[in-house]
């Protein structure tokens, strides 16, 4: 048997949650009560298949939209501001 590349591009857990503006937490949950978009898990990682992420959202019957203006999802955007300004080589 040949070995393939794997050229499917897959998201962890906490890139999904920043794409959807939900909580890690929230999908942990969804894992375990069999919701949300297929995952693999390899050893402890979980990833999520681009394709399966796609196809999740394209079913409106699943998805609910969030105001990301919501205090609740606030930790979650001051960490992606955190993250961009290290990435541009700025301190917080």
């Amino acid at each position: 048997m040949q070995a393939q590349a794997i050229t499917t591009p897959y998201l962890t857990p906490k890139a999904l949650a920043l794409r959807w503006h939900i909580t890690t937490h929230t999908l942990e949950q969804w894992r375990w009560k069999g919701h949300g978009p297929q995952f693999m898990k390899l050893g402890s990682c979980i990833r999520y298949p681009r394709a399966e992420i796609e196809k999740f959202e394209d079913d409106t019957d699943q998805i609910t939209m969030v105001d990301v203006r919501d205090e609740r999802f606030l930790c979650i955007r001051f960490e992606s501001i955190l993250r961009e300004k290290e990435e541009m080589g700025m301190s917080p």
